[in-house]
């Protein structure tokens, strides 16, 4: 478990040593749930942060009308809910489920801005608004995709823009088929055919999530 909760950017520049000493100064905890288990519901109140340590979780929007869009997928080493908690939002706008059974590792950040009068506290604060810097830029990235009129543009936005990330025209992206529908607020159907002409036209070439630019 140790080993996911400290590869979470949360835990940058923090020693095993350091992390013991956490745990026995602001309050966590770790929840068990089975697969299909909502772990936050769309409008549940939100007050620490979560980091996954075994199993899998999704993050879903619920529209009016029924409908659920996948908005992310968490596995183990990755967390949620640091925006939530360092603003004065009081309410999820998503619900949260378990894909797997699952552990979850809580931290409470109200705890921690309450008593940041130390290095360790200093340097988890240092961390958090690094993470939150990267999901804004994220958030601008989403946007400017989602503000793209054609599939094919959108599509090659976000495959060009994972160029940059990997500094190579080759790379792997962390998204299936339906994740990457998903991501860009397209049918899946729609994708696989933009993505086979891409393909035709010498654009690009793929293998499952291995995509090359020409």
């Amino acid at each position: 478990m140790e080993k996911y909760i400290l590869s979470n950017p949360l835990f940058n520049n923090i020693s095993l040593q350091k992390y013991k000493q956490l745990l026995n100064l602001i309050p966590n905890r770790v929840l068990s749930l089975q697969k299909n288990d909502f772990v936050v519901k769309t409008g549940d109140y939100l007050k620490e942060i979560g980091i996954v340590v075994k199993g899998k979780l999704v993050v879903i929007s619920e529209s009016v009308e029924g409908i659920d869009s996948i908005v992310n997928e968490i596995e183990p080493g990755s967390s949620f809910g640091e925006a939530m908690v360092a603003t004065s939002t009081t309410e999820s706008p998503f619900a949260i489920y378990c894909l797997q059974d699952s552990q979850i590792f809580f931290l409470d950040y109200k705890h921690l801005l309450e008593n940041a009068q130390d290095d360790i506290y200093n340097q988890l604060i240092c961390n958090l608004m690094n993470i939150l810097a990267k999901k804004v830029m994220n958030l601008n990235y989403r946007f400017i995709i989602a503000s793209q009129r054609k599939l094919k543009d959108k599509l090659l936005y976000y495959l060009y823009m994972q160029k940059n990330i990997h500094k190579s025209n080759s790379f792997k992206i962390d998204l299936n088929r339906e994740q990457l529908a998903a991501y860009l607020f397209v049918n899946r159907s729609a994708l696989s055919y933009v993505l086979m002409q891409l393909k035709k036209e010498g654009l690009l070439d793929y293998h499952k999530n291995y995509f090359t630019l020409k």
